[in-house]
């Protein structure tokens, strides 16, 4: 089976496709797997719903956020993200004016996690997060 990096790259290099749906597929174990979302500049669309990608992937996923400058849509939902992870996302959100669309439905996401998520919003007012 093809890792996910390898399927990435096979399908960037076609400069087709222009979503990477991954739902129930990635798991974040280390620092390398943001490399595809950081190097993006194909995929406007990316749906990672039902990964488990907990806090450090949502802390991976926001490092690579922070200078993306394609992705637009990015589907969360299902993440077991929480209020850590809400923090790392909401730090992307501060430097990232490209996407315009986060769900992060179903996170376990509490009152910390939408303070941070509010003091984001403060200055990026195109971003629409489904809760």
């Amino acid at each position: 089976m093809q890792s996910l990096q390898n399927q990435t790259k096979a399908i960037t290099d076609q400069k087709l496709i222009q979503e990477l749906a991954a739902a129930t597929s990635v798991f974040f174990k280390d620092e390398n797997q943001n490399r595809d979302i950081h190097n993006n500049t194909i995929f406007t669309t990316i749906n990672l719903q039902g990964n488990r990608i907990r806090a450090i992937g949502a802390q991976h996923i926001g490092d690579a956020l922070k200078n993306n400058k394609t992705i637009t849509i990015l589907n969360l939902r299902h993440n077991h993200i929480a209020d850590e992870g809400t923090q790392h996302l909401s730090d992307a959100l501060k430097k990232n004016s490209t996407l315009t669309t986060l769900n992060l439905r179903y996170n376990q996401i509490g009152e910390e996690g939408a303070k941070y998520l509010a003091d984001a919003l403060k200055n990026n007012t195109v971003i629409f997060i489904p809760l």
